[in-house]
């Protein structure tokens, strides 16, 4: 099975339990799980990163809670972190609840920051104390903008990670903090002769 069918999955499922049964099919989300659970080692090691709509943003030293700003921001999160999720954007529906480790079924339903029907509020953001806001789909203006007032409102740092297919490998990426970022650095002269 090809990443696309993972790819039309987040993109076209409204529950979790159809993204569970289509993720078992696609052996290829294995890999791009592997690569992204590189992230919470770069966060640690970070002060700036730039997210996929090019923002530059700080992240703690240490992050151990993430609110997902939607659902497939929890989906992915789920996936990657568990640990550090605050809570779902929709409680689990019955159908999903046997596709969710028991440890994570009960956590309380926070809202969402995204799409249609955003339901979270800032001070519901604000009283989870997350050290960081993640969003995974679009990075359209619309998006970076939410991400831009509700960083500032909140300061809380919000990255944005874009969801689309092609995407997938820049996105897949673990950031680069901008300070061991060798395409940033001036470029000199060769010293070969």
């Amino acid at each position: 099975m090809h990443l696309c069918v993972l790819y039309q999955a987040l993109a076209t499922t409204n529950s979790l339990h159809g993204l569970v049964k289509d993720l078992r099919r696609a052996a290829g989300a294995v890999a791009i799980a592997a690569l992204l659970l590189a992230l919470p080692a770069v966060f640690a090691q970070a002060r700036t990163v730039t997210d996929s709509a090019n923002r530059k943003v700080v992240v703690p030293e240490k992050i151990e809670r993430v609110f997902a700003a939607g659902p497939p921001a929890a989906i992915l999160l789920y996936v990657l972190a568990p640990e550090r999720m605050t809570g779902w954007p929709d409680p689990p529906t019955a159908e999903e609840r046997p596709f969710i480790s028991e440890k994570y079924r009960d956590l309380p339903a926070l809202g969402r920051l995204t799409g249609r029907g955003g339901t979270a509020n800032l001070e519901v953001v604000l009283k989870s104390k997350p050290d960081l806001i993640l969003d995974f789909g679009s990075v359209r203006e619309t998006y970076v903008s939410l991400a831009e007032n509700v960083q500032q409102q909140t300061n809380i740092p919000y990255v944005l990670i874009d969801g689309r297919f092609e995407a997938t490998p820049p996105a897949a990426r673990p950031p680069i903090p901008e300070e061991h970022d060798a395409s940033r650095r001036p470029r000199g002269r060769s010293q070969r002769r």
